[in-house]
């Protein structure tokens, strides 16, 4: 991906244009409103293959298309309990997509879904639920009234305990 933003086949065309009738790369930048670098290489190129599209990049082309990937966005968001490696065996088996864990992953985080573990649920003990269990019988025949008047907070007390320092 370029540093600055790339050209557009119009503004490619509209230099080689302005270039056919004459006009110097520095006033050619200056309309264009790009470096005379630019200008130069965008005339050079169509000189010398006789069009101003963008060659073909180099390195591995991507395993997914954007379809593809729209796809395992989908899916993912229909359970999002589902783990990298049940995702890619769903799209081999459903879909005929053949991608690693590792990638469905890499697509995952480009469509701003990040994987996290689920919280656990506290643990509850039998003193825990006989005890909820009797503040509900005893407040069961309260009327909204009632709890208007309870006061609710959901502070706790901190209790920081005062370490005295010895030799210091």
């Amino acid at each position: 991906m370029p540093k600055i933003r790339e050209l557009t086949q119009a503004e490619r065309g509209q230099i080689v244009l302005l270039h056919s009738q004459n006009m110097s790369l520095a006033a050619i930048a200056k309309q264009m409103k790009c470096s005379r670098c630019a200008v130069r290489t965008t005339i050079k190129r169509y000189q010398d293959t006789g069009s101003f599209t963008n060659r073909r990049k180099s390195g591995r082309r991507r395993s997914t298309t954007a379809r593809q990937d729209r796809l395992l966005e989908r899916i993912s968001l229909r359970d999002r309990k589902k783990s990298s490696k049940d995702l890619s065996s769903e799209l081999q088996i459903e879909h005929g997509i053949s991608i690693s864990a590792h990638t469905v992953r890499r697509r995952l985080y480009n469509a701003s879904l990040r994987g996290c573990r689920a919280r656990q649920k506290p643990y509850l003990t039998e003193k825990h639920k006989k005890n909820r269990l009797l503040w509900a019988k005893q407040y069961s025949n309260w009327t909204v009234d009632d709890w208007i008047k309870v006061m609710w907070s959901d502070e706790s007390n901190i209790e920081v305990s005062v370490m005295r320092a010895s030799g210091f």
